[in-house]
């Protein structure tokens, strides 16, 4: 039997559910793209991603269970994690909240995130709190001690922005917190501002960043 392949791509400022054949529930975050098979068939379970998604994988010891992304396959049996892996992203963060997953023979525990650096082949790795990751699909931005730029880049696939920075260090700067995705762009933008150092200039979908 040949097998049917299926393709959901996510636009800017999306977000998409889906169970698969197996189960297995997937949460695709803003411009992100899998595909997947109507029917998984063979020794092993496998999809390809494009972006972020969190995956309720079903347990099945059998038949393990593979996200491949652009540089990296992440190998599980059953568990729940997240990956993201945009194109235009020179890495690959795996975090999982619960179970078991290998990336390149690299064992993680939960609340254990692995990042592969694509450039040096390295990975750096560093405790999370898992349970933030199960509250990213539910329409809330969770950022531990994240990069300015990683935040806003980020933000920048719901909302479609564009970011300039009047000095480059400020892309350094480090924010903590749990932000509602359905909040104006404007609210946002002023959570931040109260506990970083760091003011807004918007004009249209251009966003610059400033010292204060």
């Amino acid at each position: 039997e040949k097998e049917v392949m299926n393709k959901i791509i996510v636009p800017t400022g999306g977000e998409y559910n889906l169970i698969l054949s197996d189960g297995t529930r997937v949460y695709l975050n803003a411009e992100s793209v899998i595909t997947f098979p109507k029917h998984f068939t063979g020794e092993r379970r496998e999809v390809t991603l494009e972006g972020e998604a969190y995956f309720d994988v079903h347990h099945d010891p059998v038949h393990p269970f593979y996200v491949k992304t652009k540089s990296l396959d992440v190998k599980v049996l059953g568990t729940s994690f997240n990956v993201k892996a945009y194109r235009n992203a020179s890495i690959v963060e795996t975090s999982l909240v619960e179970g078991v997953v290998s990336v390149k023979d690299n064992v993680l525990r939960p609340d254990m995130q692995a990042t592969y650096h694509e450039e040096s082949g390295d990975f750096s790795y560093r405790k999370i709190k898992g349970e933030n990751y199960r509250l990213r699909k539910e329409q809330m931005f969770v950022f531990e001690e994240e990069r300015l730029d990683d935040i806003l880049q980020e933000m920048a696939r719901w909302y479609d922005f564009e970011v300039f920075y009047q000095n480059p260090e400020l892309k350094d700067y480090e924010f903590r917190g749990v932000i509602k995705r359905d909040m104006d762009l404007d609210k946002v933008l002023s959570v931040i501002k109260v506990t970083t150092n760091v003011d807004f200039e918007v004009k249209g979908k251009v966003i610059t960043i400033i010292k204060r």
